[in-house]
């Protein structure tokens, strides 16, 4: 199988490509500059870097064709980025590009990355079926790009997946996420102080979701009668916030303090996810726990 990925060298991209790659499927991996990562991969042979970005991907990538189009790239993704209305819109544009693009290429599946941001406040369980009413505009924008994808996908004759994905962590990952921010804190004693800790939190293992969204790409295109779906990517692993915090200093030995604050069912973000549908194909859901995990970076 062929799969063209865009945000190749993000953090979760990374990880996509090098499961394809190792399982023998061939990966043109978007990148718009050199990536120490992926250019490891390519050493298998299985996977090709394609230099372009967001303003010329469309032109250079005009003769390429492939099965599977992943679309991962997104611009302000980041905390701090979130509500940038303006950015965020300018994904929509480029995002229904990918998917006229797919189709030139020829691919029979268009795959997109959505959020958890799309469910917005929910206090229960979420799942794929969960009445979405995101409240930043990152939230907003992807819930719209999976509404205007679904049209267009559907019009265009494309089987088509959107991944809500929930809190990814590994190795890797941005330095100001809580996992990597608080092992950097613990490791130096320092103290962590939480505005809330008290709400269900979901983490899964970067392996794992890629795990997850190679499976599920592979089972959709083999089966005929797929057209399209929405799934969580997650894992079982649902606790409270701080009790991932209070696990890490445990495993670190720090002797930092940890102060947390309550929950607010208005204001904070639950995630308490159903991976039911996600089980159904994915068999074992997640291979990492968490704990081994966090032993390991540590």
């Amino acid at each position: 199988m062929k799969f063209f990925i865009t945000g190749a060298s993000s953090f979760i991209g990374v990880e996509i490509c090098r499961y394809l790659a190792d399982n023998g499927h061939q990966v043109i991996a978007m990148s718009r500059k050199e990536n120490e990562q992926l250019n490891d991969i390519a050493k298998s042979g299985n996977l090709q870097v394609f230099y372009a970005d967001m303003q010329n991907l469309m032109e250079r990538a005009k003769d390429v064709k492939a099965d599977i189009f992943v679309h991962l790239a997104w611009a302000g993704a980041l905390l701090g980025q979130r509500d940038n209305q303006e950015l965020q819109e300018g994904n929509i544009r480029f995002s229904l590009g990918c998917v006229e693009l797919a189709k030139r290429m020829g691919c029979q599946l268009y795959v997109d990355a959505g959020s958890q941001a799309e469910y917005g406040i929910v206090p229960g369980t979420l799942t794929e079926d969960t009445p979405c009413n995101p409240v930043s505009a990152y939230g907003k924008t992807k819930l719209q790009m999976y509404h205007e994808s679904c049209e267009l996908t559907q019009k265009l004759g494309l089987k088509y997946i959107h991944l809500r994905i929930l809190s990814v962590y590994g190795e890797n990952d941005h330095p100001n996420t809580l996992i990597i921010s608080s092992l950097r804190k613990l490791k130096n004693n320092e103290p962590i102080e939480m505005r809330s800790g008290g709400q269900k939190w979901n983490y899964v293992y970067v392996k794992d979701a890629a795990r997850q969204i190679g499976e599920l790409s592979l089972n959709a295109f083999a089966k005929e009668a797929f057209k399209r779906e929405v799934y969580n990517i997650a894992s079982n692993d649902t606790r409270k916030l701080q009790e991932f915090v209070e696990k890490m200093k445990e495993l670190s030995g720090s002797y930092s303090t940890l102060s947390f604050g309550g929950y607010n069912q208005e204001k904070d973000v639950n995630l308490k996810p159903d991976t039911s549908k996600t089980t159904s194909i994915v068999k074992p859901l997640t291979e990492f726990c968490f704990e081994d995990v966090i032993k390991g970076m540590l």
